[in-house]
């Protein structure tokens, strides 16, 4: 029963990611924190402290009410979500996520054709990327000069 109502849903959702050239998967604070993203509220955020130029909130404008009724509006602001996203990379919560979907989906064991057997290739595909990006990442910044810095004037850590 339950791959019969969610097979359908997943097909879906696995041809538009195969046609989509990104995805963003929208999570808490803590996992965009980990990746070098602003949180929406937290010191430094994008909206810390301050509510949108419309005077809304920015979780109401997010919301599916705010979509549905104003999807241009909602789409304004993903859009400055985006551009604070575009030097961001993946991180180890990214990779725990993705393995624990594709084995809950059991994406692995589908028998697919067409866009969705190269979405599900992609998909399977994706925590060994996530380590190849953090192995190269942690390559780069073992060859980068150190700079001694601190919050408190005039003393290094």
């Amino acid at each position: 029963m339950h791959d019969a109502i969610l097979g359908p849903i997943l097909d879906e959702v696995a041809t538009a990611l195969a046609r989509a050239k990104r995805a963003l998967f929208v999570t808490g604070a803590g996992l965009s924190a980990d990746s070098g993203l602003p949180t929406y509220r937290g010191m430094g955020g994008l909206y810390d402290g301050m509510a949108t130029a419309e005077g809304m909130p920015i979780e109401r404008v997010l919301s599916g009410h705010t979509f549905r009724s104003k999807p241009e509006l909602t789409w304004k602001y993903l859009r400055e979500v985006a551009r604070a996203c575009e030097k961001a990379t993946f991180n180890a919560g990214h990779r725990m996520i993705t393995e624990h979907l594709l084995k809950t989906w059991r994406v692995a064991e589908r028998v697919v054709s067409g866009k969705a057997a190269r979405a599900q290739e992609y998909l399977c595909g994706l925590p060994q990327q996530f380590e190849a990006v953090a192995e190269r990442m942690e390559t780069t910044l073992a060859t980068q000069p150190r700079f001694p810095f601190s919050w408190i004037y005039d003393h290094t850590a």
